[in-house]
C-alpha cells in the first residue's frame, strides 16, 4: 500500500470512528447524569494512534490533548457538565474540517486558538475542586471590590486594559474570545464587569492568569462574580 493510499485510508477510517464520535456526545447529552466516557477515549486513542502510521504528528498532538481531558472525565479528576459535550461537538467539527484539508494537501494545519484555550483551561482544573461548600453559614470573605480595583491600579500603572461587559458564560465564550486578544510580552488589567460566572467562565480566568508569555490581573466591579468566587475558594487562583 502506497502512501497515497495509507492516507485515503486513514481519512476514511477517521470519519467512521466520528460518526461514532458524534452518537456518544449526543448520549451524554441525553443522559448526563450517568456519563460513559471509555468510548469516546477508545476513539480519541485510535485516532491518534492511526495519524502516527501516515506521519501526522500535530494531528495527532492535538488528539492527544483531546483524549487527556477525556481521561479525566473518565478517572473523576474533574466534574462533569454540558459544557465538556459542547467541546467535544466542537472537536468533531474541527476534525472534520482538518480532515477535508488533508484530503488535499498532507500538510495542511488549521488553526482554532479559541478551542485550544478550551481544552486548555479545562485541563489547568485538574487540581481545583469547584463546589458548593456544604456549610452554607461558613461564608468566604469576599475581597472589597473597591479596595482592590485601587490596589490593582497602583500596581499596573502602564498595564493595557480590557473591559469585558459580556458574562462570563459557555454560552458568551466563543464571542469573548473573538474580541478579546493577548499579545506576548504585554502586561493587562482585565475589567471584568460580568454579573454572572460559570464553569467556562472560571476556567477562562485561571488559563489567563497561568499563561507564561503575559502578564494578567483581573478587576472586578460586580459583588456577585466576587461572591461565586468566593463561594467556590477561588479568589487566590484569580485574583
Amino acid at each position: 500500500m502506497g502512501e497515497s493510499d495509507m492516507m485515503a485510508f486513514f481519512l476514511e477510517d477517521v470519519l467512521d470512528m466520528l460518526q461514532t464520535w458524534e452518537s456518544e456526545c449526543l448520549a451524554l447529552e441525553k443522559d448526563s447524569n450517568n456519563p460513559d466516557f471509555n468510548e469516546l477515549f477508545r476513539i480519541a486513542h485510535n485516532i491518534k494512534g492511526s495519524s502516527k502510521m501516515v506521519d501526522l504528528g500535530k494531528f495527532g498532538d492535538f488528539i492527544h490533548r483531546v483524549e487527556d481531558v477525556i481521561d479525566l472525565l473518565r478517572k473523576k479528576q474533574i466534574d462533569f457538565n454540558l459544557t465538556h459535550v459542547e467541546l467535544f461537538l466542537d472537536v468533531h467539527s474541527f476534525i472534520e474540517s482538518w480532515l477535508e484539508g488533508l484530503s488535499r494537501d498532507k500538510s495542511f494545519f488549521p488553526v482554532d486558538e479559541g478551542l485550544e484555550h478550551r481544552i486548555s483551561a479545562i485541563k489547568n482544573t485538574v487540581n481545583i475542586k469547584i463546589s458548593t461548600p456544604e456549610n452554607t453559614n461558613n461564608q468566604a470573605t469576599t475581597p472589597d471590590p473597591i479596595d482592590q480595583n485601587d490596589q490593582i491600579a497602583n500596581e499596573q500603572g502602564e498595564a493595557m486594559e480590557i473591559i469585558i461587559h459580556k458574562n462570563l458564560t459557555i454560552a458568551n465564550m466563543s464571542e469573548i474570545l473573538q474580541e478579546n486578544k493577548f499579545e506576548k510580552g504585554e502586561t493587562y488589567l482585565v475589567v471584568i464587569e460580568s454579573d454572572v460566572l460559570d464553569t467556562a467562565g472560571i476556567q477562562y480566568l485561571i488559563s489567563l492568569k497561568k499563561t507564561k508569555d503575559i502578564q494578567v490581573n483581573f478587576k472586578i466591579t460586580k459583588r456577585e462574580s466576587l461572591d461565586t468566587l468566593a463561594r467556590l475558594g477561588l479568589e487566590g487562583m484569580v485574583l
